[in-house]
């Protein structure tokens, strides 16, 4: 190879570099719902090397541009997991509940305050309803929007007993032993 060829070929990979990194800033700049690394790829670079041109534009006195926090995005609505240790704390206490999943009841306590303003689904009953199906009564332990536990005056508890399926229950009355009593803050 001569020299000329590896000048030539030099120009051209810095030529393709500023279209790049131009491409890859503009993409930065412009759409900050796209994750570095997503834009990294595209760009066939990687992340660390983005941020540091970012850093360099910042430098050079681009201050439009702001450098994007670590780690990953936090989540919109809690996981399956975290939804049934939700909904078994409105029963139980929370050193119970942590037992049952492997968690320490600071872990239950931390996620109960993560997810305390997380509406969920609307559940046609709630812990504490007493409800009327065949001519039996049934007081609610638990409820989601398709089940729930229940216990009947025998003291038997039916797990995942189906109320979406067609005709609901009717709600006849509340057990105060059973309702999840809110703290006034």
């Amino acid at each position: 190879m001569s020299k000329r060829q590896t000048k030539s070929r030099k120009i051209r990979k810095f030529e393709n570099g500023r279209l790049v990194f131009s491409a890859a800033m503009d993409d930065y700049k412009n759409h900050p719902e796209i994750t570095t690394a997503e834009i990294a790829k595209r760009h066939g670079v990687s992340a660390g090397t983005l941020t540091i041109w970012v850093n360099k534009a910042r430098a050079n006195g681009d201050k439009d541009i702001k450098l994007r926090g670590r780690g990953r995005r936090a989540f919109a609505v809690p996981t399956p997991r975290q939804r049934k240790i939700i909904e078994m704390s409105k029963v139980l206490r929370q050193e119970k509940v942590g037992k049952r999943f492997g968690l320490t009841k600071q872990s239950v306590s931390r996620i109960l305050k993560r997810w305390e303003h997380w509406k969920g689904e609307t559940i046609f009953f709630r812990p504490g309803d007493i409800i009327l199906w065949k001519a039996k009564e049934y007081i609610v332990i638990s409820a989601t929007k398709i089940d729930g536990t229940l216990r009947d005056e025998a003291g038997n508890l039916y797990k995942h007993f189906t109320w979406a399926g067609g005709v609901i229950p009717k709600k006849i009355g509340v057990d105060q032993r059973y309702v999840i009593k809110k703290s006034a803050a």
